[in-house]
């Protein structure tokens, strides 16, 4: 408590690593303390503090079958891998939230545009076309574009061309600047 108050109150840093390494020593597997200390290093962009922290309190909340927030959780961790440059780590644990909560629509997007980056076109055709079923859930037009682009590109690296066309058609109804929607259906014409 007199950690969280020194962050939280009185935005004292130094306070709040003397009692948080008080707190730590009194009982060092509390996730209280543990959260606390992601949501420190968070705010300073201390990603390679965070991450390691993150990554103990969802196998904490794993092994204690805590599943309430631990699909938030694991995304949230995949999305740092991620950006760490970890991706065999991260599909783990978008892996894991998926699992945890497979309606939690965040991580259905972020996993994948992640299968996407890495060309794993058929796992990614598969998850688009669930998110394309609940396109009405998600956050935006923009989202919704990039779900139809995700979808025409995987069908086209999988050589479904005529799926692929589809999508894309369904895309540029909707918006018809979409430069990469563009680009690809030049590519599948020629």
């Amino acid at each position: 408590k007199l950690a969280r108050l020194h962050y939280e109150n009185l935005d004292d840093a130094e306070g709040f690593q003397t009692w948080i390494k008080h707190a730590q020593q009194a009982r060092r597997d509390n996730p209280d303390v543990v959260s606390l200390l992601i949501e420190f290093h968070t705010a300073r962009e201390e990603w390679d503090s965070v991450a390691p922290r993150l990554e103990w309190l969802v196998r904490y909340m794993e092994a204690k079958r805590i599943t309430s927030g631990l699909a938030q959780r694991a995304h949230e961790l995949a999305r740092l891998l991620e950006k760490l440059d970890q991706p065999h780590e991260a599909l783990e644990y978008y892996k894991l939230s998926m699992q945890t909560d497979g309606t939690f629509l965040p991580n259905i997007v972020d996993f994948g545009q992640f299968l996407v980056t890495h060309e794993r076109w058929d796992r990614a055709l598969r998850l688009h076309q669930n998110l394309l079923i609940q396109s009405r859930k998600l956050a935006s037009d923009e989202v919704r574009g990039q779900v139809l682009y995700n979808l025409a590109l995987s069908s086209h690296e999988l050589g479904l061309k005529d799926k692929a066309m589809q999508y894309l058609e369904r895309l540029l109804a909707k918006q018809s600047d979409h430069q990469a929607g563009l680009a690809l259906r030049q590519r599948i014409l020629t």
